[in-house]
């Protein structure tokens, strides 16, 4: 579940991308790594290490350990971990993948049914196995062209708004979080429409 990775490792990757809160790398191995901004400098060894992270190992554990069970969603592979402590996720990564929110803009003749239909199957599998995403946009689905056709896939899945409910320890809010997800859903759609 844990990949232990060094400065030499961060050093000897490609650098493929750089999001709001992580960046992403390949490895000198090939596999894609998705780096917390927050803890670049401890991997460095420049920094002390962000407790904040420390508080997610049980979250992303959970998250982690589900990844042969949901197919519709890309999880991640392993953590990420600098002497144990988590500093981010292994991740599959498609090349020549575009958000669903440009693939929607880009494409004029969707049947918006079918798309709802299959974000509503995406969440709701999650859902199933206790991980709810609070913020499912447009922008957290890929779309990625397989087989003569596009397959819409969930991204960021270890993100801050996604929400474990261990079952028996902390199960309190999620209905509350089950409806804020899907209600995200319908105002995408809603925000997409003022857009056309």
């Amino acid at each position: 579940m844990y990949i232990e990775i060094n400065k030499e490792t961060l050093d000897n990757s490609t650098f493929l991308n750089d999001g709001t809160t992580c960046i992403i790398v390949r490895a000198e191995n090939g596999d894609v790594y998705k780096i917390y901004k927050q803890a670049l400098d401890y991997i460095k060894g420049s920094g002390i290490y962000n407790l904040e992270l420390e508080y997610e190992k049980e979250r992303l554990e959970f998250i982690v350990g589900h990844k042969d069970k949901i197919k519709l969603s890309r999880m991640p592979d392993a953590i990420l971990s600098v002497g144990g402590k988590p500093v981010g996720v292994k991740i599959q990564y498609y090349d020549n993948c575009i958000t669903l929110q440009e693939y929607l803009e880009q494409n004029q003749d969707i049947d918006m049914d079918e798309v709802k239909a299959r974000l509503h199957a995406i969440v709701g599998e999650m859902i199933e196995h206790n991980i709810v995403p609070t913020d499912p946009n447009f922008k957290n689905f890929m779309v990625r062209f397989v087989n003569g056709g596009p397959e819409i896939v969930m991204v960021d899945v270890d993100d801050i708004y996604v929400d474990v409910y261990i079952p028996g320890k902390s199960d309190v809010y999620k209905s509350d979080s089950i409806s804020a997800c899907y209600n995200v859903i319908e105002l995408s759609f809603q925000n997409l429409g003022v857009q056309k």
